[in-house]
């Protein structure tokens, strides 16, 4: 589980040209193999607001449980979840001590 934790800290870091996103509805959970995506646990599955739908992201081969599914590039996916409007925006939080 550390080797996880440790990847995921380090995907933070940078943008990654080969990745690709694709959006699921919330139906569909169960149908996700986490040894084909990047997510190591259902649990960091990034969901929308209204819990609708959840990202899930992989690099190289598209994984068979997502064939025929519509994919995101880094560039396009951030577009989505950073609209302020969508059901993906989360405003940011402000530290009033600060």
């Amino acid at each position: 589980m550390e080797v996880c934790f440790e990847f995921k800290k380090l995907e933070v870091m940078a943008e990654y040209p080969d990745r690709e996103y694709v959006i699921l509805e919330s139906s569909e959970i169960n149908n996700v193999n986490l040894d084909e995506i990047l997510e190591c646990f259902s649990s960091s599955l990034r969901y929308s607001t209204d819990k609708a739908y959840f990202l899930v992201k992989f690099e190289g081969k598209t994984p068979s449980f997502l064939e025929g599914k519509e994919k995101y590039t880094h560039h396009e996916i951030k577009e989505i979840v950073d609209d302020v409007d969508g059901i993906w925006y989360v405003p940011p939080v402000i530290d009033e001590d600060e």
